[in-house]
C-alpha cells in the first residue's frame, strides 16, 4: 500500500501545534483591520439608514421567538451567496459588513423599537470562539456599535479529540458543545433580552446549549440571528461551505484575503490553512514574503 505523505505543517510539529505555526505566520506577512477593542480607525464607520437605526416600524415586543431567524438556507443559496459567505468566514472585511448590514435591519424590523427606548434592557451575544477569534466576534463589534447595547460573551474551552470538530459526527458536536461552553457572569444577563447572533446553524447544539445557560443565568428571553442555516448537513458538511471559495477559485483566493490590509484572521481560516496540501502553503509563504 502506497503511504500517503501528510502536509507540510504537520509533518514538521505534529497535528496539534499546526494552527500555530500557521497563525505566526500569517501575522508576520499580515496586517488585520480590526482590534480586540472594536473595528479599527482604519476602517470607515458604517452608514446605516436613520430609519432603520431608529426602527420606527412597530416591532415584535420582545418575548421568545419560535425558533431562530435565519437569513439563508444553504440548499438554496446561489453559487455568489456561498462564495460571499465563504470569504465572510475567512475573514474579508466586506463581506463581514455586508451580512453585519444584514442581521442589523432584520434586528431592527423586529425589535428596534424596544431597543431604541430601553438599550439597557437589551445585550447582544456572538456565537463562542476560540483564539483566534471567528467572523461573528468582528460582525458583533459592528452590531454592538450600532444597536448601543452592552456585549456579553459566551466562552468556549479548547476541544481536544480526535479529529476537528468541524469534522465530526453531530453526536460528537453536540456533545463537544456540552462540554466545552461556558458562561462566566462578568456582565450579568439577569432580566435582560438577549440577542444572540452566530453565522450557521447545523446540528443546534452550539445554539441551544448557548439559550441554555443565558437562561440559567437569568436573562429574560433570547432571540436568535444566524446568517444561514444547513437543514442537512450530513449530507452539506458546515466546512464545505466554510471553503466554497477556494474550492471555486483555489489557493488564491486565499492569498487575497490574507493580503487584504483590512480583512481580518479568523478561527475559520486557520483550519482551512491547515488542511491545505504542502505545494499550497509553500506557495502561500512565498508569496507571502515577497
Amino acid at each position: 500500500m502506497m503511504k500517503i505523505k501528510k502536509p507540510l505543517i504537520t509533518r514538521i510539529v505534529g497535528n496539534r501545534h499546526a494552527c500555530s505555526l500557521l497563525i505566526a505566520i500569517i501575522f508576520l506577512f499580515t496586517e488585520t483591520g480590526y482590534s480586540a477593542n472594536g473595528p479599527s480607525k482604519l476602517r470607515p464607520a458604517l452608514q446605516f439608514s436613520e430609519t432603520g437605526r431608529k426602527a420606527t416600524k412597530e416591532g415584535i415586543k420582545g418575548g421568545e421567538q419560535n425558533s431562530p431567524v435565519c437569513l439563508h438556507e444553504v440548499e438554496s443559496m446561489s453559487r455568489e451567496e456561498k462564495i460571499r459567505y465563504s470569504r465572510f468566514k475567512l475573514g474579508d472585511n466586506n463581506a463581514i459588513e455586508d451580512f453585519a448590514r444584514q442581521i442589523f435591519a432584520r434586528i431592527s424590523e423586529e425589535v428596534g423599537v424596544q431597543i431604541s427606548t430601553n438599550p439597557e434592557d437589551w445585550v447582544l451575544v456572538g456565537g463562542p470562539f476560540l483564539e483566534p477569534k471567528n467572523c461573528i466576534y468582528y460582525l458583533c463589534d459592528i452590531l454592538v456599535n450600532e444597536l448601543g447595547i452592552t456585549r456579553v460573551t459566551i466562552n468556549r474551552k479548547r476541544y481536544k479529540g480526535p479529529a476537528l470538530y468541524s469534522q465530526s459526527s453531530l453526536d460528537v458536536k453536540r456533545k463537544i458543545s456540552q462540554e466545552t461552553l461556558y458562561f462566566d457572569g462578568s456582565v450579568s444577563v439577569k432580566g435582560k433580552n438577549v440577542i444572540f447572533v452566530d453565522d450557521c446553524l447545523a446540528s443546534g447544539g452550539i445554539y441551544g446549549r448557548s439559550r441554555g445557560l443565558l437562561l440559567e443565568n437569568g436573562a429574560k428571553s433570547v432571540r436568535a440571528y444566524i446568517i444561514t442555516r444547513i437543514n442537512n448537513p450530513v449530507v452539506y458538511p458546515e466546512i464545505d461551505l466554510d471553503r466554497t471559495v477556494v474550492t471555486e477559485g483555489g489557493v488564491e483566493e486565499i492569498l487575497n484575503i490574507l493580503k487584504g490590509s483590512r480583512n481580518v484572521i479568523t478561527s475559520r481560516l486557520i483550519t482551512v490553512l491547515s488542511m491545505l496540501a504542502e505545494k499550497d502553503i509553500v506557495y502561500l509563504v512565498n508569496k507571502l514574503n515577497k
